[in-house]
């Protein structure tokens, strides 16, 4: 059956910014009530989450939906380092956003990857049709792929509302790619 996955991506946080900003997302879904508790590895894949707090439906495109409440992995965590975040199986097309040129995931994409994520370097790739260079957020990815240092994940809740997606990039003040998934 796997688990599902909404990580909502702040493609623009710095490395040393995500720390913080990652604390105050957290904080501030405390607050609201979108998540409550304290932290606990029971309720995320790979690290400490928060669960489901009693307003947790202000952050849901339908908010009567409460089938995922309970025990088991719902939570919501911050990640805050530098990764490659992806939906979790096998397929992904890479296309240029200027020549519309689909271009090669391993000659084309992967040694930028490597690049960025390795080595520290800035992953830039030219396109192989028009010679267009790109980091590896400026690439058209189907489905989506986010690279960053401050993801917040959602495990096993229903979709999220626009409305709340918008909010929490207002309140980075940068710009979000929403990856979904499955493990």
């Amino acid at each position: 059956m796997g688990n599902w996955f909404q990580t909502l991506v702040d493609i623009e946080a710095t490395a040393d910014e995500a720390a913080v900003l990652g604390k105050s997302l957290i904080d501030w879904l405390l607050h609201t009530g979108v998540i409550a508790g304290e932290p606990s590895n029971d309720c995320v894949l790979g690290g400490d989450g928060y669960r489901p707090g009693e307003r947790y439906a202000t952050a849901l495109a339908d908010p009567s939906e409460d089938w995922f409440l309970g025990p088991g992995v719902n939570g919501v965590r911050a990640t805050t380092e530098s990764n490659v975040f992806h939906a979790g199986q096998l397929g992904v097309h890479v296309e240029c956003p200027r020549c519309q040129n689909e271009v090669d995931f391993e000659d084309a994409i992967v040694p930028g990857i490597d690049d960025w994520l390795f080595d520290g370097g800035t992953g830039i790739r030219p396109c192989p049709g028009c010679g267009t260079r790109f980091t590896l957020n400026g690439w058209n990815w189907q489905p989506p792929w986010a690279f960053g240092y401050l993801g917040l994940e959602f495990w096993n809740w229903p979709l999220l509302s626009k409305q709340f997606i918008a909010s929490v990039g207002e309140r980075l003040g940068h710009r979000l790619v929403v990856v979904e998934g499955k493990v």
